[in-house]
């Protein structure tokens, strides 16, 4: 995809990248978690700096090709995933974050189109477009996943937690346990009372 117009649209997403961020971070809304626009001022910062290696990440694969940057794209998703995993941020959420992404940065390149003094034609606002609307679904695709392993080993945890406080052994004796029995039996309960030690 490297010529000298995805270049120049590489240099003015760059230098376009703080005011894409402060434009991203106006659309917060009261509610929300992370993304509230009453976050602490500590909150805001890291944002600001995900959102600036985001915006670089993807503006890379313009000119060093996606292939390149694949591992700068996977660290940032699955990053990104874990810290929201962390903060209970409901993956719709953040879902929702790259949608008004998008819209910013499709904005950029429109802008960029009316300010170059290169020859832009319909065909390279679609390629770019294309481009960067398969880069944004492969990070959604990317981070989901990986939204997903940590919430499950999350409740995972939990769920082993609940079962050993649920049915603690009392020792009697070094052979003899007392085992007092609350709530449901299911199949994954009972297997942890008759497991062989």
């Amino acid at each position: 995809m490297t010529n000298e117009k995805s270049e120049k649209l590489y240099e003015f997403i760059l230098k376009e990248a703080p005011a894409m961020t402060e434009e991203w971070l106006k659309t917060r809304t009261e509610k929300g978690s992370l993304y509230s626009k009453h976050a602490s001022e500590e909150t805001e910062n890291k944002l600001k700096e995900q959102n600036t290696e985001f915006i670089q990440t993807i503006a890379a694969t313009l000119i060093t090709g996606s292939d390149k940057v694949e591992n700068h794209l996977k660290k940032w998703s699955v990053d990104i995933a874990r810290d929201r995993a962390v903060h209970e941020v409901p993956l719709y959420e953040i879902i929702g974050q790259f949608k008004v992404f998008r819209h910013i940065f499709c904005s950029r390149i429109e802008t960029f189109t009316q300010e170059t003094e290169l020859e832009v034609k319909l065909q390279d606002v679609c390629r770019w477009n294309q481009h960067f609307h398969s880069t944004f679904d492969d990070m959604i695709e990317r981070l989901s996943e990986e939204y997903d392993r940590v919430t499950l080993n999350q409740l995972n945890a939990q769920r082993e937690m609940i079962q050993e406080l649920s049915a603690p052994v009392i020792p009697v004796s070094k052979e003899i346990g007392i085992l007092p029995l609350i709530g449901e039996i299911d199949t994954y309960r009972a297997k942890l009372f008759w497991s062989p030690c």
